[in-house]
């Protein structure tokens, strides 16, 4: 009866597989990119103007959806105009939107003379997935969502969830963030997070995170890039989320000290970026924190680990380029 029942489950599998058309692509891929915003030009654009924020926003929280973008005085205006989107284009020379987001400011958090700007989203449209392909798989994550209520399941608006993944057209780069010392420690993955352009490194840690108050007690971390190979020992090491602390021997990679905080950091890092934690700000489902960059190590030079929505793969595969994946 078991052996009938996997088949079962198999078939069912394999015909939501040709009703998406997934091409036997997982929701989020897990791709290596050089340089993560070299391919797209990202803008927020309004009735005041356009600001180009390709190397300046972060995903930050889930629920609601925040992205964070540094504000300097020149481009407030903008950020501040009404009837404001963020717009994803191609870099090369036909420009194609790929996809765009209506977005409302939430709020503005003063950071040493500059703003941190905190967008929430009211829908958007997705260009990469042919319509039916797209509404197809927009009808089935709303089922799932409607079918699963489990305590733990973050329950995404719907809206705000298609959002995200057309923000996840520019490839985001997944990252190993560490605490602690060469004798009590922790690390685990982080992809809510990146640096902004007025000096600032903001991470989205989920507000239920036993981290939280060992970071508002020690300020510091240490955020490290990591190639596209480590993806098993990566996502293995997404129950470390659970732990606050943990002997350095309990980790999966070999360890060594950081530059000046003596924090451990993969020795495969393809860079470790020294961070002190400034502020915090509770944004629902998930705690804001503010940094700045103490150092900066370039180490090796590799495809770095990063997530795409499966739609974006799947419109650079019609284009015969799409992105390595493992």
């Amino acid at each position: 009866m078991n052996a009938e029942r996997a088949k079962e489950k198999r078939i069912g599998e394999r015909l939501l597989e040709l009703l998406l058309s997934t091409d036997g692509l997982p929701g989020w891929v897990c791709v290596g990119h050089p340089d993560p915003h070299a391919a797209l030009r990202v803008t927020i654009e309004s009735a005041a103007g356009t600001v180009d924020i390709t190397r300046n926003n972060a995903i930050v929280a889930l629920k609601p959806l925040a992205i964070a973008v540094g504000a300097e005085n020149s481009g407030a205006v903008v950020l501040n105009g009404v009837h404001a989107q963020l717009v994803i284009r191609e870099r090369r020379e036909s420009g194609n939107i790929l996809g765009d987001i209506k977005l409302r400011l939430s709020q503005s958090l003063a950071v040493d003379g500059s703003n941190i700007c905190l967008f929430h989203t009211s829908g958007g449209r997705n260009f990469c997935a042919p319509a039916l392909r797209r509404e197809t798989t927009y009808l089935h994550e709303r089922w799932k969502m409607w079918r699963t209520k489990g305590p733990r399941n973050l329950q995404m608006i719907p809206s705000e969830l298609f959002s995200m993944w057309i923000l996840h057209h520019v490839p985001r780069p997944v990252f190993l963030v560490s605490y602690g010392n060469m004798a009590q420690c922790n690390m685990f993955p982080m992809d809510l997070l990146g640096p902004l352009s007025i000096g600032a490194f903001v991470l989205g840690m989920h507000s239920s995170s036993p981290a939280i108050p060992i970071w508002r007690r020690c300020g510091r971390v240490a955020v490290s890039a990591v190639p596209l190979l480590y993806k098993p020992v990566v996502y293995a090491m997404g129950n470390n989320h659970r732990q606050a602390l943990l002997d350095p021997s309990a980790l999966p990679v070999p360890c060594g000290a950081s530059k000046t905080f003596q924090i451990p950091v993969p020795v495969d890092a393809l860079s470790v970026r020294e961070l002190t934690l400034e502020q915090s700000l509770d944004l629902g489902s998930h705690v804001l924190f503010v940094a700045r960059t103490h150092s900066l190590e370039a180490r090796a030079e590799a495809p770095q680990m990063c997530h795409i929505h499966r739609f974006y793969q799947q419109f650079l595969i019609r284009q015969n380029r799409p992105l390595p994946s493992l």
